[in-house]
């Protein structure tokens, strides 16, 4: 029996965080932010894949259009906003984003789905063939900033401002509006987000070690659903499934998943 093998602890989750490069790992620093290592950065006259993701040094740009970049940097967006460079064009996606304060158990999920292969000869199965692969994250959320909860929302649209028509001292406000074929849903097709569960691990600190599970290429699945009630804190479900992300290696294509020892 390994004691320390027994992981109990809380989590915090990232629904948008920089993908690690193919084969690399998502680094995390001692206190178990995701990290934005320098190889991640732009490279001139180099082929992109649809969904590949760069560090601009403040923001995450995915490639919603795959090509090979320019021989000059160019000079990056407003997030949300898109640029070509060469034969790539690149969506600002903005900075790495935490849900913040969670409630309740967080759940990663990774199944391979196998069915049997039987003969009239045998009565039980004589093999089984793989046909499909599931990876999901999955939270309770108490945070109510809209901001965080559009990250969890697919199809809708986020905006924020200063209406006058509201009261005096009030009128700052956050907006999602949410219907209609022309909103927004994946980045482009195929090409979602990458997001981290990172829980630490008992009596490890400074640096501390942690648990980080990695879903590549992920989108909202989860419906948003809302209760207000005098005796408890607003509470939402989120989660998240993860997809392929067929510019990575065979078998390395969905989610990572590793402990620090």
């Amino acid at each position: 029996m390994t004691v320390p093998d027994i992981h109990q602890g809380t989590a915090t989750f990232w629904p948008r965080v920089l993908a690690p490069a193919d084969g690399a790992r998502m680094l995390v620093d001692t206190n178990g932010n995701p990290q934005n290592p320098a190889s991640s950065t732009w490279m001139a006259s180099t082929a992109y894949s649809l969904g590949q993701e760069v560090w601009d040094g403040t923001n995450i740009e995915i490639a919603i259009i795959a090509g090979t970049s320019g021989t000059i940097q160019p000079t990056w967006p407003a997030v949300g906003s898109a640029v070509v460079d060469g034969g790539v064009t690149w969506l600002n996606l903005g900075t790495p984003y935490s849900m913040g304060a969670l409630d309740g158990p967080s759940t990663f999920e990774l199944q391979t789905k196998e069915e049997e292969v039987s003969i009239d000869q045998e009565p039980a199965p004589v093999d089984t063939v793989m046909t499909g692969q599931s990876a999901m994250i999955e939270i309770t959320a108490k945070e109510s900033s809209l901001a965080k909860i559009k990250l969890a929302l697919a199809g809708s649209l986020y905006s924020s401002g200063t209406d006058t028509g509201l009261p005096s001292g009030a009128q700052a406000y956050e907006q999602i509006d949410f219907g209609g074929l022309g909103l927004p849903g994946l980045y482009a097709p195929g090409v979602g987000a990458c997001c981290a569960l990172i829980s630490p691990r008992r009596g490890f600190s400074s640096p501390g070690k942690f648990m980080v599970a990695v879903l590549y290429n992920a989108y909202p699945k989860q419906p948003l659903q809302i209760g207000f009630t005098r005796t408890k804190e607003a509470l939402y479900k989120v989660q998240f499934a993860g997809m392929a992300n067929l510019w990575r290696t065979q078998g390395k294509r969905v989610a990572q998943f590793y402990r620090q020892t």
